[in-house]
């Protein structure tokens, strides 16, 4: 596991066993500095708001021979494994990935399960868009033109309270 866990390239963070003992799941991670439209926080205050990274993580199962193909390995402090210069490696070609987000409102579902929407992690309130969940999906491209696809949520109402008027016969005029 890596201490200092920031990569712009497409890195294998962890590899999960599954129930098939030749599938495993790439656990794939990728950090991208935010556009400055974003907020200046993160630039102003890292210390408390953090370095303006947005992280990204993404699940791919792949077979053993994969594995042993690419020489895929959990990243290391002395030894990360880019996803993109392993396959590139052993093609002999450059290859590059990233991670891409997609937003929707189609909940995906699986034997034993189904997609929790997005939440708001303060009030823990499900994000949504006219009423409709926002579900967030990721996956590993290597189409670098393709884009991420984000749903505006709907502002949260918060009842305000009229500021209260004070008496007080402490003043002395």
């Amino acid at each position: 596991m890596l201490v200092d866990n920031t990569t712009e390239k497409v890195r294998v963070d962890k590899i999960l066993s599954t129930k098939n003992p030749n599938v495993f799941t790439l656990e794939l991670r990728q950090e991208i500095k935010k556009p400055e439209t974003s907020g200046d926080l993160g630039f102003f205050m890292p210390g408390i708001v953090g370095s303006n990274l947005e992280k990204r993580v993404a699940y791919r199962n792949v077979d053993d021979t994969f594995i042993d193909m690419y020489k895929i390995h959990e990243s290391e402090d002395d030894s990360i494994c880019y996803f993109s210069d392993s396959i590139s490696a052993v093609t002999g070609t450059t290859v590059d990935c990233k991670i891409v987000i997609e937003e929707t409102h189609t909940q995906r579902t699986w034997d034993g399960g189904s997609q929790q929407p997005k939440i708001n992690p303060k009030t823990m309130d499900v994000l949504s868009k006219n009423g409709k969940p926002i579900y967030r999906n990721t996956w590993v491209t290597f189409d670098m033109n393709e884009q991420d696809t984000y749903i505006a949520h709907d502002k949260a109402l918060v009842a305000q309270t009229a500021p209260a008027v004070t008496v007080t016969d402490d003043i002395p005029f």
